[in-house]
């Protein structure tokens, strides 16, 4: 898979920017995958790099939706890149659906966030294909399973991310499973091309994050830990 676009964002790939897995690599391959335009929400954008990236890669109107970072910070890192006029920063807690009105999105993105808020069979069918115009894209990408734990995850995997963020960690099977809804027309679930890259550049971030991340995947999460990508399409 070809990451030049993602590699043009190569200054942000630092402990001052990127909070896990690299996000810009995952987004150039859900963006890959089925290029968006139009409205778009993006779901726990943080910082907003990778509301910056689909702003600025696809033209794209971007609502960016995050509960925990300031929307007064994104909106002004918006501007300051010269995109404020084509993206709104919002607050907003996703986990008890969202307060937009039917068919008022092109496409959803999400990217390391949705598996905190919407690691349910209904949320997906419930709150987000209502939310997309016919025919749009829903676009995700969350850490997860090689496959899924046979008696529950593992000491390394609690030491980790303990009990609630282990409980979030999933397979792509899994995934399958739960992406649910009549007006899905299309659905592909994958490991992320983009996987080992997106770890190692935040490891190399020297995020104390980071570097503690690296100390356990050496210890063996990089057997079972993976990246996924999500991308469905909703009926015409």
């Amino acid at each position: 898979m070809d990451y030049s676009a993602s590699d043009k964002y190569a200054s942000f790939f630092t402990k001052e920017y990127l909070m896990g897995p690299n996000c810009f690599r995952l987004a150039d391959e859900l963006l890959q995958s089925a290029p968006i335009s139009g409205r778009v929400l993006d779901l726990g954008c943080g910082t907003g790099l990778t509301s910056r990236f689909v702003a600025a890669e696809t033209g794209a109107e971007v609502i960016a939706v995050d509960l925990w970072c300031d929307p007064t910070d994104n909106q002004r890192r918006f501007a300051e890149a010269g995109l404020g006029d084509q993206m709104l920063a919002i607050r907003l807690d996703a986990s008890g659906g969202l307060p937009f009105g039917d068919h008022a999105f092109d496409a959803i993105v999400s990217v390391d966030a949705y598996h905190y808020f919407a690691c349910n069979d209904s949320y997906f069918a419930n709150h987000l294909l209502p939310l997309l115009r016919p025919g749009g894209t829903v676009l995700i990408a969350v850490p997860g399973l090689k496959k899924e734990w046979a008696d529950g995850p593992s000491s390394l995997m609690l030491d980790w991310a303990g009990e609630s963020d282990s409980a979030t960690f999933h397979s792509t099977e899994w995934w399958d499973k739960t992406i649910t809804g009549q007006d899905i027309a299309q659905k592909r679930i994958w490991e992320a091309e983009c996987n080992r890259m997106a770890w190692q550049e935040w490891f190399a971030t020297g995020h104390e994050y980071g570097l503690n991340d690296q100390t356990f995947f050496d210890a063996g999460l990089d057997s079972v830990m993976t990246l996924i990508c999500i991308c469905v399409t909703k009926k015409s």
